[in-house]
């Protein structure tokens, strides 16, 4: 088992979307991922510009937070947690001025969702204006949800234009019927981040270290050291609590 992992896609935050729902999960969640040698949690919860203006979510997401970190006092063993967001894509998400409160916190990389429906070029530019004019790196949330209305190479390809970074969540490599798709996309070197998506205990459940034990069997140091590269990056500025 790897230790110190990251876990950069998570809604562990309780009572603020549709993740953990109460503190007691999130404790119980965060267990989970410690015991897989998970040393750092990114809270991502949802947030949909079109439902909710962002001061708003950001005061909610805060009020989470210190509901959890009360709770957390005493507990010196648990992961430390870093605030992020699962951003819904819009055409201007470049251009809002409050963008840098919903980077993983003390970094430049914003989780990003995109539309599942087929992507034009002015969606690429729009993650391209996030780099280039905010200095902001975009990780795509869970893009194998995406292929099935995407060109496999092409989109990652563009993405790649696009100083895009790409996630893919551990529930792709477990599924016996996409198994192979997730190893043959790290073979092509699309991917820099695998994480949990984790919503509860149950159904969705935080599991990293079994997908992590896949890359290391079918693609050895290689997988690894491509893992360890971004994983290092992010931990070298990131802020927890």
């Amino acid at each position: 088992m790897v230790n110190n992992m990251i876990d950069i896609h998570t809604h562990i935050l309780p009572a603020l979307d549709d993740g953990s729902s109460n503190v007691e999960e999130s404790i119980k969640m965060l267990g989970m991922l410690s015991n897989q040698g998970v040393g750092t949690v990114v809270a991502t919860p949802h947030f949909y510009i079109d439902e909710m203006e962002p001061e708003s979510f950001l005061k909610l997401r805060d009020e989470s937070v210190t509901k959890l970190k009360e709770a957390l006092k005493d507990d010196l063993s648990r992961p430390q947690i870093a605030l992020g967001a699962e951003f819904q894509f819009y055409s201007e998400l470049y251009s809002l001025d409050c963008i840098e409160d919903f980077c993983i916190s003390g970094t430049n990389y914003i989780l990003v969702e995109m539309p599942f429906t087929p992507w034009t070029k002015y969606t690429y530019q729009a993650l391209e204006y996030l780099y280039t004019s905010r200095n902001i790196v975009p990780i795509i949330a869970h893009l194998e949800r995406y292929l099935e209305c995407q060109n496999d190479a092409e989109t990652i390809f563009k993405l790649k234009e696009a100083h895009a970074l790409i996630q893919i969540s551990s529930d792709y490599f477990l599924n016996k019927s996409t198994k192979r798709k997730a190893i043959n996309l790290f073979k092509k070197d699309a991917v820099q981040f695998i994480a949990s998506d984790a919503h509860d205990t149950t159904i969705r459940p935080p599991i990293v270290s079994n997908a992590v034990d896949i890359v290391r069997k079918k693609l050895g140091d290689r997988g690894m050291e491509v893992l360890m590269f971004w994983e290092e990056k992010l931990l070298d500025n990131i802020i927890t609590f």
